[in-house]
């Protein structure tokens, strides 16, 4: 699945520009749902949802508040950050 996820952004890098209206076919939710999908098969235990639901919340708080698009970028680094730090190792 992974394998799938990079030769795909890697055809979207060079290839995207090539499609005008993206909203047209579907593919503006295209990486919304396949990131949902990478990340929906690794919350096993109350931690993950805990850091999941809590970078879900900074990045809709980040593209509430802030112009851009990095609220994803941003909100799972931090989550992935306090996850690493407040998650014990025997957790994973």
């Amino acid at each position: 699945m992974y394998g799938s996820f990079i030769a795909g952004a890697l055809v979207g890098s060079v290839l995207g520009g090539l499609v005008s209206d993206p909203a047209r076919y579907g593919l503006d939710f295209a990486f919304p749902a396949v990131f949902l999908a990478l990340v929906a098969v690794q919350l096993r235990r109350r931690g993950d949802w805990a850091v999941a639901g809590g970078a879900a919340l900074l990045a809709l708080w980040i593209a509430w508040r802030f112009l851009g698009n990095w609220h994803i970028v941003v909100a799972g680094l931090v989550a992935s950050g306090l996850g690493a730090l407040i998650m014990r190792p025997e957790d994973a």
